[in-house]
């Protein structure tokens, strides 16, 4: 599946599932480095692959912005029956105060700030 076919994927459950498969799962077998392992953040690729994970996601969102900022569904983890939701909160582990999934969903907010 080219790149292109996901961005005519109209909601994100469906995106979110291939991207996850089809990229995200992929790469780090082709690349065989350490991206399968807790010490994966040693390796640079891991880095260079996930902001082109990132980039293609903003890139998917940018197609219908107003309809995609508040497109979020699926399982709220893997074997959940639990359904994710906007308001889910990620623990940010005394770094900074936890944040909501929604507060993350447009990077040209005040929060994140950039662009692609």
């Amino acid at each position: 599946m080219a790149v292109e076919a996901f961005f005519r994927m109209a909601d994100y459950e469906p995106f979110n599932l291939e991207m996850d498969r089809r990229v995200h799962v992929l790469i780090s077998k082709i690349v065989r480095g350490d991206l399968f392992v807790y010490s994966g953040p040693y390796d640079p690729v891991f880095y260079l692959h996930h902001a082109q994970l990132d980039r293609i996601w903003w890139m998917w969102q940018q197609a219908d912005l107003p309809y995609r900022l508040t497109d979020y569904a699926g399982r709220l983890l893997r074997n959940s029956t639990q359904r994710a939701s906007l308001n889910d909160i990620i623990p940010m582990g005394g770094l900074a105060p936890d944040i909501t999934i929604a507060d993350m969903m447009e990077t040209e907010s005040g929060l994140l700030c950039y662009r692609y």
